[in-house]
């Protein structure tokens, strides 16, 4: 299965890189221009910070001039393009975030205004030029979204005590035949080749929330995300799960959930993919034995989870990474 996450970056790090082009035209060194792109795709999208989306856009552009600066540094003899080239992030970021075509004729138009003084250009085509990149850019991005979305399907959040740490389900949105039971219905659905079934489902809504967040400037929130116990046996299975979310920006934010048990039955394989950079949580069972050497096996995992009130007596659930979402009968 296709990774539409870094297929999405990877297309609008090239969008950037043509709208550097073209605002500068035959003055902007490809060196700069490229490695400016590259920096605006690392504080942009990779943002480790949680922060008001309304300032973000001043962080970012604020943290592009450290990147100028390096520049300048790196380059000392394209000091003068480097840093007429700056100011336009500011603008380039509504580009980058905006949600409908009306909304970028004004920025289109700052930055035909802001060119001719520094770089002595007066291209007549550019305000058209720039709205064409823009509109096909605008659909190519719709398109990928799209692909990250299911009209049969939403994505179910329970709270739990720590903000914005939310544990995560499929939530079908089909009708049924009204001689289905509901519970015929969730017993079909939870089948183990069904629960394996609908991760797929599950992995591609919720990356493709997280990219929607990520575009908004929303970095805030955490999602605990089942795994199937089952599939952790199927090793090609699972590597095609993974690569739904094989993302730093998903990556940060999700912890894949297991039960202690199942850990304990494929410890090797949650070790590999740990190493791969994938995030764990566990769900303490009546397998868990608290005792000093077990608390300390438990450090692999980002996030300790505790769904039983008689959990809460355990010394482990005085660590700082325990979430807690106790389920009601």
């Amino acid at each position: 299965m296709a990774n539409l996450v870094s297929e999405y970056l990877k297309v609008t790090e090239e969008n950037i890189t043509g709208y550097l082009h073209l605002i500068t035209k035959d003055f902007g060194k490809v060196k700069v221009i490229q490695e400016y792109a590259t920096g605006y795709m690392e504080t942009r999208y990779y943002n480790d910070k949680a922060m008001n989306p309304n300032s973000f856009r001043k962080h970012v552009y604020e943290q592009m001039a450290h990147y100028r600066n390096k520049l300048i540094k790196k380059y000392p003899e394209d000091e003068e393009i480097i840093a007429i080239i700056y100011p336009c992030f500011y603008l380039l970021y509504s580009l980058d975030t905006f949600t409908s075509l009306d909304s970028v004729e004004k920025t289109i138009e700052l930055l035909n205004s802001y060119r001719p003084k520094p770089l002595h250009v007066h291209g007549k085509t550019f305000r058209t030029e720039l709205f064409k990149k823009v509109k096909a850019n605008f659909k190519h991005r719709d398109k990928l979204l799209a692909t990250l979305e299911s009209e049969d399907f939403n994505i179910g959040l329970k709270e739990t005590n720590r903000k914005k740490i939310y544990l995560v389900d499929l939530i079908f949105n089909m009708e049924f035949h009204y001689i289905y039971s509901q519970y015929a219905i969730e017993n079909a659905f939870n089948t183990s080749l069904v629960n394996e079934d609908k991760l797929f489902v599950l992995y591609n809504m919720l990356a493709g929330k997280i990219l929607r967040d990520i575009i908004a400037g929303d970095f805030s929130e955490t999602y605990l995300v089942p795994l199937a116990n089952t599939i952790l046996e199927k090793s090609k299975k699972i590597s095609t799960l993974l690569t739904i979310i094989d993302s730093d920006i998903i990556k940060d934010r999700v912890s894949l959930v297991i039960n202690y048990a199942d850990y304990l039955a494929n410890k090797d394989a949650v070790l590999t993919y740990r190493k791969e950079g994938f995030n764990f949580a566990v769900v303490i069972d009546d397998t868990y034995v608290d005792s000093i050497v077990n608390q300390t096996g438990l450090q692999v995992f980002k996030y300790i989870i505790i769904k039983d009130e008689k959990f809460t007596e355990l010394s482990v659930s005085k660590k700082p990474n325990v979430v807690i979402a106790i389920e009601k009968e």
